[in-house]
């Protein structure tokens, strides 16, 4: 019925690119560009190691009821459903049973490598109960050319627009379970009016008013009536004619009812809209066959400073063939001039000693993406490399 890829910067980096923005999808044979490195995928590539799916309790029960399967694959999962062909012509398939009425199906997930996000282009310091909101109501502008067909590949981004194609911290949302607390006092306001409107279905409106005699403190929305789903916030002032919003208090969050675990990392919504609003984006066509559209996702990879510590002092790096340099007066610590792509694939750091005589240019070793540290002082963000005892001057 449909599928979801999962690409990482991070495993499908050309060594050789120094940016992490991989160029978009091209069909030039000879450039790198994120369509040539699916097509190229290194042996053994799996995001399951980093990220578990699985629908919610409740999707599970509509999945069954409608003879869905979930599966899931080394590049992400499938949602398979019984079908039959569509006529005798073998055009297509349909459902075995009719998909009437619209639904969706809720699919978190969760971490399952404490690393992903050192060596993920996102925050390190991401604020508590929130989560990266994908769905299948967005935009695509990319496409690709298979077999002379124009099939899209699509990206679910919440915003609509695709910032290089990758995931962005403008794709995490906060959530919240039964109320929502919203601090107002900054305001000095003695009444305030909160619209919550539904971003799956724009036409159904919440409206809660809060009065005072004083200033205002806090105002708590009640959530409990509000179905699963991801809902944006407005809030208004009484004004002389009619009322004036108060940006500072819109906001796009997640409510959740209790089927999304506290611990989840991400969440991804899959519409299905009868009346085909999705277009290529839907699970069936106007005549009711499967589309079966693959959706994509692509997490940048991070970069950092790369900062190689020695128990005593190394010879000093030549300035022309050398990768690295002294970290400030610290001669026992080298690192790398430039900010590089963390990458699963090997990168080749030079090393070559200014000293006269010491023309050997050496291969220093890559860091691993487990040990990532921010600089705040500097406002860098470093990879370490401990190099012990080894000493150059004995080389």
């Amino acid at each position: 019925m449909c599928e979801l890829n999962i690409w990482h910067a991070y495993y499908l980096h050309p060594a050789a690119v120094a940016e992490n923005e991989l160029p978009p999808y091209s069909d030039a044979p000879a450039a790198y560009s994120q369509k040539s490195l699916i097509n190229k995928l290194p042996e053994g590539y799996t995001i399951e190691r980093d990220l578990d799916f699985a629908p919610t309790a409740t999707s599970q029960r509509q999945m069954q009821a409608a003879n869905m399967v979930f599966r899931r694959h080394n590049t992400g999962f499938s949602i398979w459903i019984k079908a039959k062909p569509a006529d005798t012509s073998g055009a297509g398939y349909l459902p075995l049973y009719e998909l009437d009425a619209p639904f969706k199906l809720i699919i978190p997930f969760r971490l399952k490598n404490s690393a992903f996000v050192n060596f993920t282009n996102i925050s390190l310091e991401a604020p508590r109960n929130t989560l990266y909101y994908f769905s299948n109501k967005a935009a695509n502008p990319h496409h690709e050319m298979i077999g002379g067909v124009d099939q899209r590949l699509f990206l679910f981004l919440n915003t609509g627009q695709a910032p290089k194609q990758y995931i962005t911290e403008a794709d995490r949302v906060p959530w919240h379970t039964n109320s929502k607390v919203i601090k107002v006092s900054a305001f000095k306001l003695t009444c305030i009016r909160f619209e919550i409107t539904c971003k799956d279905d724009p036409s159904r409106t919440w409206s809660t008013t809060f009065e005072d005699g004083i200033s205002l403190d806090s105002c708590t929305l009640p959530l409990q009536p509000l179905p699963p789903g991801l809902y944006e916030q407005r809030a208004f002032a009484p004004a002389t004619s009619g009322e004036t919003e108060i940006p500072e208090l819109r906001e796009v969050f997640y409510r959740n009812n209790g089927d999304i675990p506290t611990g989840a990392f991400g969440i991804i919504e899959i519409f299905h809209t009868p009346d085909q609003s999705l277009g290529e984006y839907s699970l069936t066509d106007a005549q009711g066959r499967l589309q079966s559209p693959v959706y994509t996702l692509w997490w940048q990879n991070r970069m950092t400073k790369w900062r190689y510590l020695f128990n005593t002092d190394q010879p000093e790096p030549d300035t022309t063939n050398s990768d690295v340099e002294y970290d400030g007066t610290n001669n026992n610590m080298f690192r790398t001039k430039a900010t590089l792509p963390l990458s699963n694939q090997y990168r080749k750091v030079r090393y070559q000693a200014q000293k006269t005589g010491h023309a050997e240019i050496y291969a220093l070793p890559n860091p691993d993406a487990a040990r990532v540290y921010p600089d705040k002082d500097k406002k860098e963000i470093y990879s370490e490399i401990h190099m012990g005892n080894f000493n150059f001057h004995k080389l």
